[in-house]
C-alpha cells in the first residue's frame, strides 16, 4: 500500500507539474496574442496613411513643390500617434518633412539630438530600399536582431500553420509599402517608442514618403 501510494502521488504531482507547464503556455501565447494584435491595429493605420499619401502626392512630387506635401500631409498629424512624416526625391533627397514641435522637444531632451539626425541611417536605409530593392530589404527586417519575443513568436506560429493550411494570400497594390518596428538606438539596442511605415510614391521612381 505504502508502495501504490508512493507511486500515485508521484503521478499526482507530475500531472500537477504538466497541467501548470500548460496553463502557463496558454496565458503566454494569449499574452502575446494580444500584444501582436494591438501591434496589428497600429501598423495598419500607420500603412494606410502611406497608401493614401502615396496615391494624393503625384503631382506635388513631379512639381517638388513643398507647400502642397505640407497640405497633404497636414492631416496626420490629427493622430496623437503620429509624430513625423517625410517626403523624398528619387534619390533620397528631402522635399519635405514635419516633425510633431511637442514631441521634437522631447525627444531631443531624451536622446539629445533631433528626431531625424538620430535617425538619419535608418531612415535613408528604408526609404532607398522601398524604392529600389524592397525584396531584399524585406527579407532582412525579417531577420533583424532587433525583432522582439512577441514578434518572433508570431512568426514561429505562422510557420507552424502555413503547414497544415494556406495562408492568406498577401495584398499587393504595386506599392510595396512596408512597416518597420525593429528600429535601434544608437546604443544598439530596440527602440520601442518609435515605429515607421514607408513606401514608393509611384512606380515612376517619383519618391517615397515615409510616416513614424
Amino acid at each position: 500500500m505504502r508502495e501504490r501510494f508512493a507511486r500515485s502521488r508521484r503521478v499526482f504531482l507530475m500531472s500537477l507539474v504538466i497541467a501548470c507547464g500548460i496553463e502557463v503556455a496558454v496565458d503566454w501565447n494569449t499574452t502575446l496574442f494580444e500584444i501582436n494584435v494591438l501591434r496589428g491595429r497600429i501598423s495598419e493605420r500607420r500603412i494606410s496613411y502611406v497608401h493614401i499619401l502615396a496615391g494624393a502626392a503625384d503631382e506635388a512630387m513631379q512639381r517638388r513643390d513643398s507647400t502642397l506635401l505640407a497640405h497633404l500631409s497636414e492631416g496626420l498629424f490629427a493622430d496623437e500617434q503620429v509624430s513625423f512624416v517625410r517626403f523624398v526625391d528619387g534619390n533620397a533627397n528631402v522635399l519635405f518633412e514635419q516633425l510633431r514641435p511637442s514631441y521634437a522637444a522631447k525627444f531631443q531632451r531624451r536622446r539629445s539630438a533631433p528626431f531625424s539626425k538620430y535617425y538619419e541611417k535608418q531612415l535613408l536605409r528604408d526609404v532607398l530600399g522601398a524604392m529600389h530593392h524592397p525584396d531584399r530589404l524585406r527579407e532582412s527586417m525579417v531577420k533583424s536582431r532587433y525583432r522582439d519575443f512577441p514578434q518572433r513568436w508570431t512568426d514561429a506560429i505562422n510557420a507552424l500553420l502555413a503547414k497544415v493550411m494556406t495562408p492568406p494570400p498577401v495584398k499587393n497594390d504595386g506599392r510595396q509599402v512596408m512597416y518597420q518596428q525593429a528600429v535601434r538606438t544608437e546604443e544598439h539596442e530596440r527602440d520601442s517608442t518609435v515605429t515607421w511605415a514607408f513606401g514608393p510614391v509611384t512606380a515612376r521612381d517619383l519618391g517615397a514618403v515615409l510616416v513614424a
